[in-house]
């Protein structure tokens, strides 16, 4: 290392260690996402970390995010018939703003690969929803994953001779 002007220059051999760490630097970032760019689902068995990732980012962007992905969102209509952009009130505008900001920022955290199979879900809490379901099954399927992670915790801890409630 030489120094000018009170400041570290790296010499020519440490280079390399530099552009190792700024190379990690850039997938971490990629899959946590920055203040910008939500956290990319790198691949569907990652769903549950990625999911809180992606619900923690939605909240520091802008709290009222996750409003579309828990209620969801249906565009408001006048007499059976949907209406205009131009035309809805303040807070009409309002939410169909927070929809579409949540539906682009999850089609911006999915790669081409993972969305492609998810593009017919035109509203960000029928993707949201589409993703868990994909991910994590449905609520039967959960709780036989459940029941057979006991099971097995049980078999594991029956070593021991102790049951699982000991737990």
């Amino acid at each position: 290392m030489k120094t000018c002007d009170s400041r570290t220059v790296a010499a020519p051999e440490n280079l390399s260690k530099i552009e190792i760490s700024s190379s990690r630097l850039l997938v971490s970032t990629k899959t946590a996402g920055t203040m910008t760019k939500p956290p990319n689902l790198v691949s569907l068995s990652e769903y549950s970390s990625w999911s809180a990732l992606v619900e923690s980012f939605l909240y520091i962007v802008n709290p009222s995010l996750m409003i579309p992905l828990i209620e969801g969102y249906e565009q408001p209509q006048l007499n059976g018939v949907y209406k205009n952009v131009s035309r809805l009130t303040k807070d009409e505008k309002k939410l169909y703003d927070l929809e579409k900001k949540a539906y682009v920022l999850l089609t911006m955290a999915l790669p081409k690969e993972i969305f492609q199979f998810f593009k017919s879900h035109k509203r960000s809490k029928a993707l949201w929803d589409a993703l868990a379901k994909r991910c994590e099954g449905s609520d039967q399927l959960k709780r036989s994953k459940r029941t057979l992670l006991k099971k097995q915790l049980e078999v594991f801890k029956c070593l021991d001779n102790e049951p699982l409630r000991n737990w």
